[in-house]
């Protein structure tokens, strides 16, 4: 199984598509969120592939509504990282 990983995302939508896209691409079955997510929102632009999600310090503001917005997209949290 190829695992991708990505981190940082920090609001950054279309580049964030752009590289789960990528990763999808090439082969990777899951992702890995590393952290620094940002807003709840961002969480369906990258759970096109199955995704597990751990929070980084721009997330510990949000991390309640995170949980939520990965809840519903059926994704996994790990918590903080």
């Amino acid at each position: 199984m190829l695992i991708g990983i990505l981190s940082d995302t920090h609001n950054e939508a279309d580049r964030a598509q752009r590289a789960v896209a990528l990763l999808r691409d090439h082969g990777a079955e899951v992702l890995i969120h590393c952290g620094d997510i940002s807003e709840p929102e961002m969480i369906p632009v990258v759970t096109i592939l199955p995704s597990y999600f751990t929070f980084g310090n721009h997330d510990a503001d949000m991390t309640p509504h995170l949980e939520r917005a990965i809840a519903a997209c059926h994704a996994v949290s790990l918590g903080l990282g």
